[in-house]
């Protein structure tokens, strides 16, 4: 009986040591890995959507005119465009475009069997700062045109860049957020941002007005792990 307990007692002396290395070879490695995760560059991404109401209006403006020899007609047909051009910005409205999108030109006769020249022109007329249609037409009522239509509606450039920001800042906010959760996780401090990608997209009408356009915006940014003091 005493030869077999000192066995067992030898047996156990010659196992500690093996166990002793092998749970330092392992803190070690769990170390190394914690050390790689969070020299690692940290990565969010985040996406918002809004609704935005337009301030710009686009319509269509028929006129006509004739005249007796041709260049007579092209004449009097660019003065009709530079009078609406004019009139709109006399109203007080902030001409953005006024495009001629159609137009028909031919030679006619009349009764009295003298030649003619017809001419008949559409021009897309974009005004900013209005909501209502109504209120463009009430101002335009002195124009030259035959009728008025084709509402289109639209964001100005400096509304959609209103609207870019605002995007913008909700999308940083979020990343951040996240960003931060991320690092807390790997015991690190959220340290400079490396790069940061915005995009936007107008998705489509809102069925709550048709003035109103929904625009969403992704980012994606990158930040450099600070370790805690």
């Amino acid at each position: 009986m005493r030869a077999l307990t000192v066995t067992s007692a030898i047996a156990i002396v010659a196992i500690l040591p093996h166990t002793a290395i092998a749970e330092d070879a392992d803190s070690h490695a769990t170390k190394l890995w914690q050390a790689q995760v969070q020299n690692q560059p940290i990565r969010a991404a985040a996406s918002v959507q809004d609704e935005f109401r337009t301030d710009q209006i686009t319509m269509s403006l028929e006129f006509s005119s004739v005249h007796q020899t041709f260049d007579g007609l092209i004449t009097t047909l660019r003065r009709r465009k530079t009078d609406i051009i004019r009139e709109a910005e006399g109203a007080g409205m902030r001409v953005a475009e006024a495009t001629i999108t159609a137009m028909e030109l031919r030679q006619r006769r009349s009764d009295s069997d003298d030649f003619g020249y017809f001419g008949d022109v559409t021009v897309l007329l974009t005004v900013t700062g209005f909501a209502d249609p109504l209120d463009v037409a009430a101002r335009l009522k002195m124009l030259p045109a035959r009728s008025v239509g084709d509402l289109r509606y639209s964001l100005s450039k400096p509304a959609l860049a209103q609207a870019e920001t605002a995007l913008r800042n909700k999308v940083l906010a979020k990343i951040q957020r996240e960003a931060s959760s991320e690092a807390e996780l790997r015991n690190t401090e959220l340290g400079d941002m490396l790069r940061f990608e915005f995009e936007t997209h107008v998705n489509r009408r809102s069925p709550k007005a048709v003035n109103v356009v929904v625009i969403s915006g992704r980012g994606l940014a990158v930040f450099k792990p600070h370790r805690k003091q």
